[in-house]
């Protein structure tokens, strides 16, 4: 009896001592040694990252034309600086953010924002910009702009130049201060003087666009010929007008067919279906 009883209280014991909490058990690591190949983190200045785009990438060389020094060829990545090539031609990639607003861009530039001085060949990106030069083909995604167009230029959203000459294409609005050449827009085409083609919803020539939208800019003279408006709602100014519609109004001389028709310098200003 007394043999079983030392045998339960022994269990009870083990028991008590299993159950009874322990103290984690502790190890001690050493620090590992820095790697002389771990990755080094972007400088920091006043708590803010510095982070700089690598130098230019590709397969180009350097060319001269006109006295002036460039890159051609193949260009993948980096921004030039003010000192750096004037001109870069070939196909251009600026898909990090890069911007070429001291360069004049030659050949096919596709990037997410493409921001250039001059453009010469094509411009593809989500946003292009030469708002201080000349464009001859622009195709935005969102938006496109330059001081000077010089064949095609088109948006997403907006579409805007202060010297048309060829075809301008926006989703909600085509702008521009002079226009010569074909305006289409699901919107709206605007312009404030100019001969060629409208064709729009709604289509305004006469109409002083905002500083803040067009860059001021000398304008070319004034070329004679017929502004063609076609939409729901036609409105032109002191020039030589036809219009088709079903609202058309025009301060000068031209031809009105639409439902309801105002031309200022006619005998009958107002007259359904034609006027003169």
């Amino acid at each position: 009896m007394l043999k079983k009883s030392m045998i339960l209280i022994a269990a009870l014991a083990g028991l008590a001592l299993a159950a009874a909490p322990r103290e984690p058990e502790t190890t001690v690591t050493e620090a590992p040694a820095p790697s002389e190949t771990a990755e080094q983190t972007p400088e920091t200045k006043n708590d803010e990252t510095i982070i700089c785009l690598p130098p230019a990438t590709g397969i180009f060389f350097p060319v001269i034309i006109n006295g002036q020094n460039g890159d051609a060829g193949l260009i993948l990545s980096g921004r030039p600086a003010e000192s750096e090539p004037s001109f870069r031609g070939g196909l251009i990639f600026s898909l990090l953010g890069e911007e070429y607003e001291h360069c004049d861009i030659y050949g096919i530039h596709i990037g997410w924002f493409g921001n250039t001085r001059n453009q010469t060949g094509l411009q593809i990106a989500m946003v292009n910009q030469a708002p201080e030069g000349t464009a001859t083909g622009q195709i935005g995604i969102l938006a496109s702009g330059s001081l000077a167009t010089r064949g095609l230029q088109t948006g997403g959203l907006v579409a805007a130049c202060t010297d048309m000459a060829g075809i301008q294409v926006a989703g909600m609005g085509a702008m521009t201060r002079q226009l010569r050449g074909v305006q289409v827009s699901g919107l709206a085409a605007l312009t404030a003087e100019g001969s060629g083609l409208q064709i729009a919803p709604f289509n305004v020539s006469g109409m002083v666009l905002k500083e803040s939208e067009l860059k001021e800019a000398e304008i070319s003279p004034e070329t004679d010929g017929v502004l063609t408006q076609i939409g729901l709602e036609n409105l032109a100014g002191k020039e030589c007008a036809f219009q088709i519609g079903l609202i058309n109004q025009k301060a000068g001389k031209g031809f009105q067919i639409g439902l309801l028709n105002y031309s200022q310098n006619s005998p009958i200003p107002y007259l359904p279906l034609i006027n003169w």
